[in-house]
């Protein structure tokens, strides 16, 4: 989920890219079994999961509303929030988002295999949106 297209972030042809968009980063079996295909059939060598600014999914999940539409009304936010110290939408996202990645991670031995063998990378991103710019996060 994202304000801004994925190719405009990396300055790519959007062809050059494979794009699970999701809804507040909301990692369901769906979205991992896309990306597992994706891995093994494109050689996909990074996998970026993006979070970004103010959030609205995030907005919601922090104010305990439910969402008509939203996969299983945003509780999979619950233990980015908390796991959180500051309780702004800002730093729930990106944690969040860190936690996306260790369920990409943990989903499949094909993930695991390789980032072990060092053939891919998953690694998070979050979008800056009032300077347009990506801050990886470690």
């Amino acid at each position: 989920d994202s304000p801004v297209a994925p190719d405009v972030i990396f300055d790519c042809d959007s062809r050059d890219l494979m794009v699970v968009q999701v809804v507040g980063n909301l990692i369901n079996d769906g979205n991992l079994v896309r990306l597992e295909y994706a891995v093994q059939n494109f050689d996909i060598s990074l996998i970026v999961v993006i979070g970004h600014q103010q959030c609205r999914s995030v907005q919601a999940a922090l104010k305990g509303e439910k969402v008509s539409g939203y996969p299983s009304n945003l509780k999979g936010l619950e233990s980015a929030i908390e796991a959180t110290q500051e309780k702004s939408v800002d730093a729930v996202c990106k944690m969040h988002t860190r936690l996306a990645i260790e369920d990409i991670f943990g989903f499949s031995e094909v993930f695991r295999e390789k980032v072990s063998n060092r053939s891919l990378q998953i690694v998070g991103g979050f979008y800056c949106s009032d300077i347009g710019r990506m801050e990886w996060l470690d």
